[in-house]
């Protein structure tokens, strides 16, 4: 099939025509308005800062909103404020002993390590014992959880990332009151190959998905252009044009370079005409994607887009890159690919936050470009925490929360966050007057008068006495004046202070206010009745604090502006899991390590036991049987508690998908159907406020949220909880099979045992990362049928109802795709949609359950292979023992001194937690479970 229209020929052949093209396009994806920039770029490319001059007298007078001060980009930034002055949260992982015992382990492995590579001994058993040593000298660090900031536009998300950061200007956050984060950033550590403090590196979608956003595109410009119908209300039609003229900037953006697509009128007519072809959806999708592709390898292959990744230390080349990329307001001569992008991945050095945390900033939910919303949408299934974004003076009064919560609150088990940004925005005295009416008091109002009243009082003389002193010019006369000058100063500092201190009042007690009457209508989402966090925060404050400056009225001291509240609950919620990993290193790796250096070293010259090895395999044999167990039994429990329920029950999805039918969507006007059609029934009107598929599938949602899936997946991180125990003790039992068999007397069973516990400890992290990754993937598996979006179950077994419906047009089309819906839904048996969804939750529940499971298997086999391999070790007759000799003495001398001071270590970390927690919980290493000191030696003298 030939192409619709011509690919590009070459860079810089042909400009777009300035003068008949104005660029008005640019403003479609800010809702119609254009972005006013903070920043300009100049002829040499460089970013700079529009500064307007600002009278003294009126430097205070600034507006307060959460992007104040989030552009001030680059150079070697100087702060009065900085996150190094907050303390760490209390936890183990900060405490100041750490650093000591990781330096300590360290030099334990660091000796090990020296002895080993100075033995002048290169035995295969050598090169084991060095590879081992260098795996445990280099302490684990967790994979960051990812959190993803959820809210409409201009809600402060990406200023809170400056502030959170503590680098202001890292994330883009203009003053423009609409989204200027158009593609998905996430923020965190150090990229792979970076090497400044700053990276970037961009994704784009797959070609299939740039397929369908270029048909949906001209969908979109079809339905108004062609189409559109003469009945249709003024917001009807204005939302039909907003998306028919974003199909055409997507198109001219893209293709600019091709003739068809040089102006906008001449684009208008192209894509008119690709509309009206007699090509099928898929003939349209194959070629879009060809010529995509196309453009793609013309544009990287003639540098006409920049590189897909930069390393700079600079903030300014960062953003003119992401700019570059990213920014649908650019001049577009040429062709840029920013509709394809489908996330952009920016690391960074030198923040604590994000040494712990992976954050998602991502667009407004309301984009205009649906696989853009598609992609934020996968982005939130894979996201281990939530923070949702709202004005805290609307964040209780509207309900876009309490829907977030709703939505999200279960299947996240409470991992949420609320966030009220511009918390210090419209605090006046008719608001401390509105809170009195309500019987909520401020303390301390009229201290604040009189004395706000008796130092204005007071600045009044000190200003009438400076006025006096003017006409004089003697000497004493200048002396008085400069004094009065140093009292005026220090009084209007000290006004300063009352004001802030008495405004940070206010600010907090509304904090509190909405913080309560937030929670009360979060409640009932929330798991086991636990409240919603919710933290109120002013960007604008804490930037102006950071920086020096002062802001309209009032300037909140940096406690009250709630992010080193925030950026404290956010390491403290990681701490948990990475002093976790910590202590599991420590008793599992370094353990493992050390027993099987005193093996080797100590093993005696033995014959006839070579069988012990097979001894100790009889336990390993029952496992492939417990997992086969545990995954059947998962499965059955899942029909049997759902597909079956869910199945039975079908008719009753069935009646309340046809009340829909009847009361909703039969009666909506053809606008409406076709506007619902083209997006697969994910699209909202002021009537029709929520998606058809999650209309339809509500009943089905209800049934499975309310009593089923959350016991089903507690019931899973039980059956793993009692898997863990059958391994464990099969494990344990190795032991006993050793002690029973008469060749293993005189061996050093001690020293085994210590390694074998040291594997049980490993195997416990086994089976909690397993918990952790089966409830990451069914919570996606319960997001894809809540949430509409490309993955919705109910929309893709809806699939062949709207192609259906999307096929036909002409005379009397309304009455028939009424016809086709009815008739599909109400197909029965294993032709009803209802039913295609269930299979498909349940299809994908199993692949859901073997891939754990197997991954599991696969671990737990290592576990098993590494405790053979320390058997052999034990009972195997010696090889190249001349050789090897000197080096087991030397590092028995070595382990004769190692082996208390890491017991030394055990401790320390035990009483570490155990000052955090009251008790060293679930750590087995404690003092009265420790062998002495003497006993410690016994553990390398085997004779």
């Amino acid at each position: 099939m030939s192409p619709y229209f011509s690919l590009p020929k070459g860079l810089g052949k042909r400009k777009r025509d300035i003068k008949d093209d104005s660029h008005d396009d640019r403003s479609l994806f800010s809702g119609g308005r254009t972005v006013r920039r903070r920043f300009a770029i100049d002829s040499d490319g460089e970013i700079k800062i529009k500064q307007e001059p600002r009278d003294d007298d009126e430097e205070t007078d600034r507006q307060d909103n959460d992007s104040d001060g989030a552009d001030t980009i680059d150079g070697d930034e100087e702060y009065q404020y900085s996150e190094a002055e907050e303390s760490f949260p209390d936890s183990p992982l900060y405490d100041n002993r750490l650093p000591h015992i990781k330096q300590r382990l360290s030099t334990i492995a660091e000796e090990a390590e020296k002895i080993l590579a100075q033995a002048g001994c290169s035995t295969e058993d050598v090169q084991i014992l060095l590879s081992q040593v260098k795996a445990v000298r280099s302490f684990p660090r967790p994979e960051p959880k990812l959190i993803g900031l959820v809210g409409n536009a201009g809600q402060g998300k990406s200023s809170l990332v400056n502030s959170l950061t503590d680098i202001p200007g890292l994330a883009k956050a203009l003053d423009t009151g609409e989204s200027v984060t158009w593609v998905p950033m996430i923020y965190g550590r150090p990229l792979p190959s970076q090497e400044n403090r700053f990276a970037g590196q961009i994704e784009y979608l797959d070609l299939p998905s740039i397929g369908k956003l270029l048909v949906d595109a001209t969908r979109d410009w079809q339905a108004y252009h062609i189409e559109k119908p003469a009945n249709l209300n003024p917001d009807e039609e204005e939302e039909l044009e907003r998306h028919a003229n974003a199909a055409l900037f997507i198109y001219q953006t893209v293709f600019c370079d091709t003739e068809d697509f040089g102006t906008k009128t001449i684009a208008a007519a192209s894509l008119t005409r690709l509309c009206t072809s007699n090509a099928s959806t898929q003939q349209k999708t194959t070629s879009l994607i060809r010529q995509a592709e196309a453009v793609m390898a013309w544009a990287r292959a003639n540098n006409s887009i920049p590189p897909d990744f930069i390393d700079t230390d600079s903030k300014t080349e960062l953003h003119h890159w992401l700019d570059l990329h990213t920014d649908p307001g650019n001049s577009i001569d040429v062709p840029s690919l920013w509709p394809f992008i489908k996330q952009v991945n920016v690391g960074v050095s030198g923040s604590r936050v994000l040494d712990s945390w992976t954050v998602a900033d991502l667009p407004g939910l309301m984009d205009l470009n649906h696989v853009r919303i598609n992609s934020a949408l996968r982005t939130i299934n894979a996201c281990d925490h939530l923070w949702f974004f709202d004005q805290i003076g609307r964040m209780s009064s509207k309900n876009d929360i309490r829907k977030l919560v709703s939505k999200y609150g279960k299947p996240f088990k409470g991992r949420l966050l609320a966030i009220g940004t511009r918390s210090a925005e419209n605090v006046s005295q008719s608001l401390v007057s509105t809170y009195a009416r309500r019987g909520i008091n401020i303390a301390g109002l009229k201290e604040y008068k009189e004395a706000r009243a008796a130092a204005g009082h007071k600045l009044g003389g000190l200003k009438r006495s400076k006025k006096n002193l003017a006409q004089y010019n003697d000497t004493n006369s200048s002396h008085r004046s400069a004094n009065i000058r140093h009292q005026i100063k220090e009084l209007k500092q000290s006004i300063e202070s009352l004001d802030d201190d008495w405004w940070a009042k206010v600010v907090q007690g509304r904090n509190k206010f909405v913080t309560r009457e937030l929670q009360r209508q979060c409640q009932t989402f929330m798991p086991d009745g636990s409240p919603l966090k919710v933290f109120c925060v002013s960007n604008a404050h804490y930037m102006a604090r950071k920086t020096g400056d002062r802001q309209k009225n009032f300037t909140l001291p940096i406690a009250a502006t709630g992010i080193p509240a925030l950026g404290a609950h956010a390491l403290a919620t990681a701490a948990p899991a990475a002093f976790k990993q910590l202590t599991d290193f420590v008793g599992h790796e370094f353990a493992v390590f050390l027993s099987g250096l005193a093996l080797w070293s100590g093993r005696a010259l033995t014959r006839g036991r070579a069988q012990l090895v097979n001894v100790i395999s009889r336990p390993r044999g029952d496992v492939p049987r417990l997992f086969q167990n545990i995954t059947r039994d998962v499965k059955t429990h899942f029909h049997r508690r759902i597909t079956s329920v869910l199945f039975r029950r079908q008719d009753h999805f069935t009646a309340a998908a046809s009340r829909v039918m009847d009361n909703t969507i039969s009666p909506a006007a053809w606008s409406t159907w076709n506007a619902f059609l083209r997006r697969r029934g994910n699209w909202s009107t002021n009537k029709i406020t929520e998606s058809w598929n999650e209309l339809l599938s509500e009943e089905v949602r209800n049934q499975l949220e309310t009593n089923m899936w959350y016991p089903f997946t507690d019931h899973c991180r039980e059956q793993i909880g009692d898997l863990q125990r059958q391994v464990s003790v099969a494990v344990e039992s190795i032991m006993n099979y050793l002690k029973r068999e008469p060749a293993a007397i005189g061996l050093p069973m001690r020293t085994f045992e210590s390694a074998l516990e040291a594997h049980v400890e490993g195997l416990s992290q086994l089976f909690t990362t397993a918990q952790d990754e089966l409830e990451r993937s069914l919570r996606a598996i319960i997001l894809d049928v809540v949430n509409d979006g490309e993955d919705n179950y109910f929309a893709a077994a809806m699939k062949p109802a709207y192609d259906e419906c999307l096929a036909d047009y002409g005379r009397g089309v309304l009455r028939r795709w009424c016809h086709y819906f009815r008739r599909y839904l109400s197909r029965p048996g294993q032709q009803s949609p209802f039913h295609i969804m269930t299979e498909a939750i349940e299809r994908d529940v199993h692949i859901a359950i073997e891939a754990c499971m197997s991954q599991l298997q696969r671990n737990v086999d290592k576990i098993f292979e590494a405790i053979t391999k320390d058997c052999r070790v034990m009972v195997n007759q010696q090889k190249n023992t001349t050789a090897e000799q000197p080096l087991r003495k030397a590092i028995s001398h070595f382990l004769w001194k190692a082996i208390p001071k890491f017991e030394g270590i055990q401790a320390e970390l035990a009483e570490i937690e155990e000052d955090y927690s009251g008790k060293a919980a679930n750590f087995k290493n404690r003092a009265e479970n420790r062998p002495s000191k003497s006993q410690a030696r016994e553990l390398v003298l085997f004779s």
